[in-house]
Order: structure tokens, then sequence, then C-alpha cells
């Protein structure tokens, strides 16, 4: 089983996935500093409450698109960083024009 959490980056730039080990304190540092980074140029963070990330092996005849994660996995909106956390998505906010 992956033992790494992520912090997924959804930005102008595409999606980016950064990788942590929640037990080493260097690549814990290394998530915070960049979730910091993040904040200060406006990203918006939502995080899982699962404990652990949850993936389909099989997918149940009603789907119609590949997802790799449940569709039941509750994500709630956080300002700060949270290293135990399996997932994190981060959002750059919209700008109208």
């Amino acid at each position: 089983m992956n033992t790494l959490n992520t912090l997924e980056v959804l930005g102008p730039s595409g999606h980016v996935t950064l990788e942590w080990d929640p037990k080493d304190p260097e690549s814990v540092a290394t998530a915070r500093a960049e979730f910091n980074r993040l904040k200060k140029c406006g990203f918006v963070f939502f995080t899982s409450k699962a404990k652990h990330a949850q993936e389909w092996k099989d997918f149940p005849a009603k789907r119609r698109r590949l997802d790799a994660r449940a569709p039941d996995e509750e994500l709630e909106q956080t300002s700060s960083f949270r290293p135990r956390r399996r997932r994190t998505v981060a959002v750059a906010q919209m700008r109208g024009g």
C-alpha cells in the first residue's frame, strides 16, 4: 500500500501532484512550504476526511466515466496544511475579466 500523501495542484499550468511521506520531516517541510507558497498566490485548498485514499478496482456498471477516486470521498475546505491528511487539492481562484 502506498503510504505517500498528495497535494494535487489544479492551476493554469495544468495538474501537478506533490507527494510526501508523513513520517519524513524533510518531505513534510517541503510540502508545507509549497502549500504556503500556493496560499500566498491565492489558491484555495480542500482536504479529504478519509484516512486513506480510496481507489476503485471494479467500476460499477452505471458509471460511464473513469474515476480513480471513490465518488463518496468527502472533501472539506481548509486554510492550514494538514500533513497527515491523505489527499489535499489546491485550486486556483477563478478571475473574471
